[in-house]
């Protein structure tokens, strides 16, 4: 009598996890629905990182909403929003402190979006990294004369020339010019 139960408790085991293994398996997910899942996992991590208090900002989900505006954006380069979430990567690294990443994705922001209304912008955010972030005069001149040279008359081509003149300058040789300059 008890060989009997234990058989009947396992072929019960033995059928159960027949029918498991099939209701298992993952379902497989369209590239359409896997792209909502990414885009509504950025709008959750925006909104957990904007509620952000007393200002500090967590860089460890400062650091990860940047790799998925990134990857997102990589993966697709067709949608409206991907050029604005790979700035938006740019400008997290560089507000943690991950320059060189921060300059890594603004170039390539500029090759994958060529045509981007944030060129320009990107451009002289990598100057402007070299110049007070990394302390790389020479290539922030080069960067700087970058935007001059090819975008003259956008307002950030004033601001390179200004910077040019003032990268070789001691932080007291500017506030002696800027007192100067504001009569004080």
């Amino acid at each position: 009598m008890m060989k009997r139960v234990i058989i009947l408790i396992v072929l019960a085991i033995a059928f159960g996890a027949c029918d498991n293994s099939e209701g298992s398996k993952p379902k497989q997910l369209t590239a359409e629905e896997i792209k909502k899942e990414a885009f509504d996992e950025i709008m959750a991590m925006e909104k957990s990182l904007m509620a952000v208090q007393g200002g500090f900002v967590d860089t460890m989900k400062a650091s990860k909403l940047s790799k998925l505006y990134f990857t997102y954006s990589l993966n697709n380069l067709k949608d409206s929003v991907s050029s604005e979430f790979m700035f938006k990567s740019g400008e997290l690294r560089m507000g943690i402190g991950q320059f060189i990443k921060s300059i890594e994705i603004f170039e390539q922001l500029n090759r994958s979006f060529p045509s981007n209304d944030k060129v320009v912008e990107t451009k002289y955010l990598i100057a402007f990294i070299y110049h007070n972030y990394l302390n790389n005069l020479g290539i922030a001149e080069a960067k700087y004369q970058e935007v001059i040279d090819k975008h003259p008359d956008h307002i950030l081509a004033q601001d390179a020339r200004v910077a040019i003149k003032n990268l070789t300058l001691s932080d007291e040789e500017l506030i002696q010019m800027f007192e100067k300059k504001n009569g004080i």
